[in-house]
């Protein structure tokens, strides 16, 4: 019995509920963003409706880093970020990509790519080096904003990014939303969008941008 006391001591043990799922993301600006609202209003408002529309809790982003940390470190990772500054980015879009979200699943995210800028590969690989030592290698259900409706996938994906994502392997994208069944996508014009300033966000389905933190 002592030993297990003094174990407890020196293994804290943590409630999924003591994690958070944070996104860092590119906010694009008002140009930017009524493309996606424009964009994602028809995925939602076809026939078959599946997914999730731009709102007060669904906001467009580009992901940049992904992570799990402890919920008492978060004022921590939000000091590290600001300190960063308001980082202004354009990036030129690329092309719509639809990808399944698994072998098996009807669903399929539609996605706006940009272009890979050096300057952006930079910035991801900066945060990496500063947040590491915050990041945790599990992603707990509880940590994202709504335990209840997030897809194994998406936690995959948070506990794989560091591996799949980072540097050469990264694609800057926009996720626009599901696509329903017989969607005929319209090709966006190739242009330059403005990103201003760092956002951190809850994560949840979809890899959505849920809850503003910064």
């Amino acid at each position: 019995m002592k030993t297990l006391f003094l174990a407890l001591i020196c293994f804290p043990v943590f409630a999924a509920s003591d994690f958070i799922a944070i996104d860092l993301v590119l906010k694009p600006d008002q140009k930017m963003e009524n493309v996606a609202q424009t964009m994602n209003a028809r995925l939602v408002n076809s026939d078959d409706v599946a997914g999730f529309a731009f709102d007060e809790s669904h906001f467009p982003h580009v992901t940049i880093l992904p992570l799990v940390i402890k919920r008492s470190d978060l004022e921590k990772v939000l000091a590290i970020v600001k300190a960063e500054g308001n980082k202004d980015i354009s990036l030129r879009s690329q092309a719509i990509e639809v990808t399944k979200l698994n072998d098996n699943a009807d669903e399929k995210l539609v996605s706006l790519n940009f272009e890979k800028k050096p300057e952006l590969i930079k910035l991801q690989e900066k945060l990496l080096r500063k947040l590491k030592p915050f990041m945790q290698d599990e992603a707990p259900k509880g940590a994202f904003y709504d335990e209840d409706t997030i897809q194994p996938q998406f936690v995959n994906y948070v506990e794989n990014f560091t591996d799949q994502h980072i540097g050469k392997d990264y694609t800057p994208h926009m996720t626009l939303g599901v696509e329903p069944k017989g969607f005929i996508h319209v090709t966006p014009p190739t242009e330059e969008f403005h990103f201003s300033g760092i956002g951190v966000y809850q994560m949840g389905e979809y890899g959505t941008a849920r809850k503003e933190l910064r």
